[in-house]
């Protein structure tokens, strides 16, 4: 009859409008026969994993490679569990291409029994949640912004806000530099539990570099975000990012105006991608940041301090004890003492050490 569809011709209709449906919503599908192992991937699976079809499906060994080396143990402990007879996990992972870039994924597996005595089919959908993950990133910026301007806490200041900034974009890595009187100065610098306990030679107040990258250098000539990826593929970096693992930095200015008031700059161990939107949400975020410090120009200025204290910082910061300080300088112990009590006040540190790294990353001795 004519007005009878072929069946072969409903089957491919129906596969094409799947494959169309799966696309647009950013999913992808599989299904493994756990007696043979065969794996069997829709064409959207090879899309979100950045896989040539014409490849095939990638053998076990490529496909755990692809995985997020944080997230690959948890990922593959997941999928034995299905194997060895869980019969429904949902978890989420991430995925890196070949150029770095990183997708977010949630993923749902499940088993299909075919019956006593027959082998058991496993099926699952990944759902790539990239888009959505930056959107969540974009508001967490904002509001770590407003929280650490505008909370009235012990916790306010520009450490604060670094911490709130880096942790909101998934950054490990953050530092504040502000114009000097001979360039560049890093007033503050955050670095994450997770980097100082793996490399126990950093400190968490002094910044990984002495003098600004070109990154945050180029963030001020454009007065714009600049974002810079591949550092942890590259073999020849001098300055410990590459041991570090990072492989993003983003900077952008503080503006008042068009005035530059300072640069923040971010790294992370993810490629990050500096999208328009994105782009203008830290534009957004340097104007608020541009207002506040306009009215707060001390916390960009380096702390003053008088030519006693600094030669008692610096007898401090080549290893002289307290008595030693005071014959050097021909005065008491307790005048140390107290002149010790005031550097740690205006430095904002508690002992010595912390307050001698703040003179170092401050530039404070000549």
């Amino acid at each position: 009859m004519s007005g009878e569809e072929n069946p072969v011709e409903g089957t491919e209709r129906a596969r094409r409008l799947l494959e169309a449906a799966e696309e647009l919503a950013g999913i992808g599908s599989w299904m493994m026969h756990t007696d043979t192992g065969e794996l069997i991937w829709s064409r959207n699976m090879f899309r979100i994993f950045g896989v040539d079809p014409a490849a095939g499906v990638p053998n076990e060994e490529r496909r755990a490679e692809l995985i997020h080396p944080d997230d690959r143990e948890r990922r593959l402990r997941e999928i034995k569990r299905v194997r060895n007879g869980a019969t429904e996990q949902s978890f989420d992972f991430r995925i890196v291409h070949s150029d770095g870039t990183i997708r977010h994924l949630y993923s749902t597996i499940a088993v299909i029994e075919e019956g006593a005595g027959q082998p058991r089919r496993v099926v699952g959908c990944v759902q790539d949640l990239t888009s959505t993950r930056l959107a969540d990133r974009e508001i967490a910026v904002h509001l770590a912004t407003v929280e650490a301007l505008h909370e009235d806490s012990p916790d306010h200041g520009v450490d604060s806000l670094l911490r709130r900034l880096a942790r909101a974009m998934g950054c490990s890595y953050a530092v504040l530099w502000a114009p000097g009187d001979d360039g560049l100065v890093a007033r503050a610098t955050w670095i994450s539990a997770v980097l100082t306990a793996g490399n126990p030679e950093l400190a968490q107040d002094e910044p990984l570099d002495r003098s600004a990258a070109p990154v945050v250098l180029e963030a001020i000539s454009r007065r714009a975000p600049v974002v810079e990826n591949g550092w942890g593929t590259n073999n020849t970096d001098p300055t410990g990012r590459k041991k570090l693992g990072f492989a993003s930095t983003v900077a952008f200015p503080a503006l008042a105006g068009d005035e530059v008031l300072a640069t923040l700059e971010f790294r992370s161990r993810e490629t990050i991608e500096l999208s328009e939107r994105f782009a203008r949400s830290l534009i957004g975020v340097g104007h608020e940041l541009g207002a506040y410090f306009a009215h707060h120009t001390t916390e960009l200025r380096a702390p003053t301090l008088t030519p006693r204290e600094l030669q008692v910082l610096q007898r401090a910061a080549d290893g002289g004890s307290g008595p030693a300080i005071a014959e050097a300088l021909e005065i008491s112990p307790a005048t140390v003492k107290s002149h010790f009590e005031h550097v740690y006040a205006k430095l904002g540190v508690a002992d010595r050490a912390s307050a001698v790294a703040v003179a170092l990353r401050n530039g404070l001795f000549k």
